[in-house]
């Protein structure tokens, strides 16, 4: 007896989807309710419950039972996709298969339809002919395939990516409150080498420039340690990412370049204070 994820299909499902038969035939007109039931199941289900490491096509003919008992004959195999508006994109495969509909009917279903036309007028088109087959036959809602990715599939990594943003933005928060304290403690420090400077006539830009000089060097060391750990860690985030790659150069740019004005940003203040040092006061500092 198996139990897995089950799709009610019509004739022309496979085409619609562009889904590729790798192997037997597809639904048609003769697959009725009183007909002997078949199925087609993906790759991952003739492999995990038929063939094992063997090729899948071993898989055509073989006949299995659900938990009605009721014989199921296999008669095609379809290459694996993502299955499901709620499966999370780099997930691997589940096994599935897929039966006529007009032998498993039921009270609800959904009509998938590719079309090149202009979305709202196909919607009030396909409304009119669902209405023509049978007036009682209420369509609750049309979307996209678009936004059934975007707002369904893509749920969970959003939620992943908007958290680690959260969590990224607190870390940058708290370096930035580090680097002013190192900053201002590296300024402390030094106030009697700022005060023979300025003594000697140092002007307050040249001790401006030195100690944003420090803190960018710093900063400079942080990033470069930081873009190697990332590159490093760049293979766990692919699953995270659409349509990005973990090591695209834009981001890491943008990124680094946000960061380093950020921390320019922090030292400016204990910058401004070193350069309002009195020179007697900073040569009596202790």
């Amino acid at each position: 007896m198996i139990d897995t994820l089950t799709n009610r299909i019509s004739p022309g499902y496979f085409e619609t989807l562009q889904m590729s038969l790798i192997g037997g035939r597809n639904f048609n007109e003769t697959d009725k309710p009183d007909s002997p039931k078949v199925a087609i199941v993906n790759e991952t289900f003739a492999r995990r419950f038929i063939t094992g490491k063997g090729n899948s096509d071993e898989a055509l003919g073989h006949v299995f039972r659900r938990r009605d008992d009721i014989p199921i004959q296999i008669v095609g195999i379809v290459k694996d996709s993502v299955y499901g508006v709620t499966t999370p994109l780099g997930s691997p495969a589940s096994p599935v298969f897929y039966v006529p509909f007009l032998q498993y009917t039921d009270s609800y279903a959904a009509i998938q339809a590719r079309t090149e036309s202009n979305i709202r007028g196909f919607n009030i088109s396909m409304t009119q002919q669902i209405h023509q087959l049978d007036p009682a036959i209420a369509p609750i809602y049309s979307l996209p395939l678009s936004t059934v990715v975007t707002e369904r599939a893509l749920y969970l990594p959003r939620v992943t990516a908007v958290l680690s943003g959260l969590f990224a933005i607190i870390a940058l928060t708290l370096a930035l409150i580090g680097l002013y304290g190192v900053i201002s403690y590296t300024v402390q420090s030094r106030t009697q080498e700022i005060g023979i400077r300025m003594a000697l006539g140092a002007q307050r830009g040249s001790v401006l420039r030195m100690i944003l000089v420090s803190s960018i060097s710093l900063v400079a060391f942080g990033l470069v340690g930081g873009i190697l750990g990332a590159l490093a860690l760049s293979s766990y985030l692919s699953g995270l990412l659409v349509s990005v790659s973990p090591r695209d150069p834009a981001t890491y740019v943008v990124l680094s370049g946000a960061m380093l004005v950020a921390a320019i940003i922090a030292s400016l203040i204990p910058a401004a204070k070193a350069t309002r040092i009195q020179p007697i006061t900073a040569l009596r500092y202790e």
